[in-house]
């Protein structure tokens, strides 16, 4: 069965909140815990090169990741209809460069489903080295001991989501369930892989399909404020030419940090999306998001030349 595209019709039918969205989900696994489960092979070998960036809805919607970095406080994040508590462990929140290590992993299962590979499983079993090019990190030491933060930050980090409407139903899981360096020698056989298993909420969207292609070029930004800013606009534009949200609303959605006063000052200054071209109306206080047919330029300073022509040919 191959991945197909979000129905984001069937999403606006929804609401444009995540409010259902974010109940289907935790209902569904919380009823699916104690059913038999499909066969899922043992580990799924993340050996696929050339495959595009993808992410979850779940990820992209809410303000899972500090933008900062290094906040070890719990971070609340209230709703009308739902609340979602993030609590660091001792290594902190999770950061959103932090997070391109998730969007390694569903990129690659996203790309084996396409190809309707049969090893689908929570267990991946990662070459680093891989990880490293597509985000176009070194690979000295200080990278391999910078991605094992990484992974602690994930693993330590527990994410809790309660349902107002309904009480009784609570969900808490980590952004990886665990990792380990193990032998495989199928996969490489110079040196121990990495195996990471993901929570069941990540392979359920996968499973429904609640997965986005993010643009090549999001490699290139290099501002976490940014890099976030896109994920929203992202996640909810959809097919659509022009989106519209209150600059309050976004600046809850981002989980921004700074004033309301600094974050419409940086919208104003210095956002370069890929994909979208952003406007403030300063009348209503709406920020408007208008996708663009062809990605803005980035300058060679912010993304290296030999990626920006790799990027120009996958786009």
């Amino acid at each position: 069965m191959k991945c197909a595209k979000v129905d984001h019709a069937k999403i606006k039918q929804l609401g444009l909140s995540i409010v259902d969205f974010v109940e289907k989900l935790v209902i569904e696994l919380i009823r699916t815990e104690s059913a038999p489960r499909i066969h899922r092979h043992d580990h799924f070998r993340a050996n696929i090169h050339e495959t595009r960036l993808k992410l979850d809805l779940l990820c992209l919607r809410l303000p899972l990741f500090s933008i900062k970095g290094g906040n070890k406080q719990p971070v609340e994040y209230q709703q009308p209809d739902y609340s979602i508590l993030v609590k660091p462990g001792l290594s902190g929140q999770p950061s959103i460069k932090d997070k391109e290590f998730l969007i390694f992993c569903i990129s690659q299962l996203t790309e084996g489903h396409n190809r309707d590979r049969n090893d689908l499983s929570r267990k991946l079993r990662i070459v680093p080295h891989h990880f490293f090019q597509m985000f176009r990190r070194g690979t000295r030491g200080q990278d391999y001991s910078g991605l094992i933060e990484t992974l602690e930050r994930l693993k330590e980090t527990t994410i809790t989501i309660q349902m107002h409407s309904h009480p009784k139903i609570i969900h808490s899981f980590s952004l990886i369930q665990s990792w380990s360096f193990v032998k495989d020698t199928a996969i490489f056989d110079q040196q121990k892989v990495l195996e990471v298993e993901l929570p069941e909420i990540t392979i359920k969207q996968l499973e429904n399909r609640q997965i986005l292609t993010l643009s090549p070029l999001y490699v290139g930004v290099r501002s976490p404020s940014e890099r976030r800013i896109y994920e929203v606009a992202r996640s909810h534009c959809g097919n659509e030419s022009e989106w519209k949200i209150g600059l309050q609303k976004l600046h809850e959605k981002t989980g921004s940090e700074c004033s309301i006063e600094k974050f419409k000052w940086k919208l104003k200054s210095s956002p370069r999306l890929p994909d979208y071209e952003i406007s403030i109306n300063e009348v209503k206080n709406l920020v408007v998001f208008k996708k663009t047919s062809i990605a803005r330029p980035i300058s060679p300073n912010a993304l290296g030349k030999r990626h920006l022509r790799r990027a120009k040919r996958i786009g």
